[in-house]
């Protein structure tokens, strides 16, 4: 996320990382003192989506211009660094901050 974030979005869209333009990004704690300061309470706050993203995209074009057809095998193969949602290193290695909040 650091080095999408300082990178043009015209190289990002070329290099097909990107395809849309992507707003303001949060670490966990700005998200929660944000979701505070509009008169939420952080529940609990978690991360997803852990597979490295450009070595999953670039596999997966690899796969599809190849044609092949275990496309459910990739899946699962992805699948598996969820794993790492259960580690301390959870933030740096996710790309989702997922937020359960309350109204007060």
């Amino acid at each position: 996320m650091w080095l999408r974030n300082r990178l043009p979005f015209r190289l990002l869209r070329w290099l097909k990382l990107v395809p849309y333009y992507v707003g303001k990004t949060y670490s966990w704690r700005q998200a929660t003192r944000e979701l505070e300061n509009v008169g939420l309470r952080v529940d609990s706050i978690g991360a997803v989506v852990h597979v490295p993203r450009i070595p999953a995209i670039w596999l997966s074009i690899l796969a599809e211009w190849l044609g092949w057809p275990a496309a459910e095998s990739l899946t699962r193969f992805y699948m598996g660094f969820e794993r790492l949602q259960r580690w301390p290193t959870r933030f740096l290695t996710g790309y989702y901050i997922a937020v359960r909040a309350l109204k007060l």
